[in-house]
């Protein structure tokens, strides 16, 4: 491995650092619920759009998490000298940003596992309504 200076690690940091500003989870699509009634398959589809989409961006992200970590274990291992306080602390704090990332991720997969489950519909159930035009378009529950 060739050996690097703390100038050219800081430099790799901030292209790193770049990357991980630059990383969005914009990678859901929509979709709009069927305009024929809001029936249990309705809702069985969006669970299923909502949990694919987002185990797709969970996914990417954990794979670019993944990346980045060695790319930084590598930068730290091809230092030449010991790192100056400066490039340390940018480390610390790229890693500290993975961890939170890991974090976070571990939640979004346990939000999708409480989908997937259909506990969600125990906590939210799914009711139909009756657009009573009598009322003035207030909804009953039936």
């Amino acid at each position: 491995m060739n050996s690097k200076s703390n100038e050219q690690v800081l430099e790799r940091i901030k292209q790193i650092e770049k990357e991980m500003a630059n990383r969005t989870s914009d990678g859901m699509e929509t979709s709009e619920f069927s305009s024929g009634g809001h029936k249990q398959h309705d809702v069985q589809t969006f669970l299923s759009l909502f949990t694919t989409s987002w185990k797709e961006v969970a996914e990417k992200n954990v794979t670019l998490e993944r990346e980045l970590r060695e790319r930084i274990r590598g930068l730290e291992q091809s230092i030449d000298a010991e790192p100056t306080p400066d490039v340390q602390e940018k480390i610390d704090s790229l890693n500290q940003q993975l961890d939170d990332c890991v974090a976070y991720y571990n939640w979004v997969w346990s939000l999708v596992d409480f989908f997937d489950s259909g506990e969600v519909l125990k906590v939210v159930p799914f009711k139909e309504t009756n657009l009573d035009n009598d009322a003035g378009g207030k909804h009953n529950e039936k």
